[in-house]
């Protein structure tokens, strides 16, 4: 019997929460540091803002990649480094958007945070 590679959405669950959580706790402790939060928009990063980048990219990515791979179960290692890759990539984004040392350090861990999770919840194997 072939086992086929799948995305247990649980997972997907669990590591959008870690890295809501992560996510919360780098805001706060770069407000804490001073961080401006503005990145050259008419509005500043907020809170809300935090936790919407993080959970609806994990969330709405989660369930296309889950659809996707239950036809074409060789497309997860490919979701699972390529959304690693793309968050590692565009990580000095938020530097470059501030040039402000807290925001941009702190932009930059969320995205690796997200693209962590990412990564785990699609490579880590649980019973659904």
């Amino acid at each position: 019997m072939e086992s086929r590679a799948t995305i247990n959405f649980k997972n997907i669950l669990l590591a959008t929460a870690g890295a809501l959580v992560a996510n919360a706790l780098v805001f706060a402790i770069a407000s804490a540091a001073g961080a401006s939060w503005d990145v050259g928009q008419p509005f500043s990063v907020g809170i809300a803002m935090v936790l919407g980048a993080t959970a609806g990219p994990m969330l709405l990515g989660g369930y296309v990649a889950k659809l996707i791979t239950a036809r074409r179960p060789n497309a997860l290692n490919t979701f699972a480094w390529g959304v690693l890759a793309f968050t590692v990539v565009g990580s000095p984004s938020g530097w470059a958007a501030s040039g402000e040392a807290a925001t941009g350090i702190a932009l930059g861990l969320m995205h690796i945070v997200v693209g962590a999770a990412w990564f785990l919840a699609l490579k880590t194997k649980r019973s659904n």
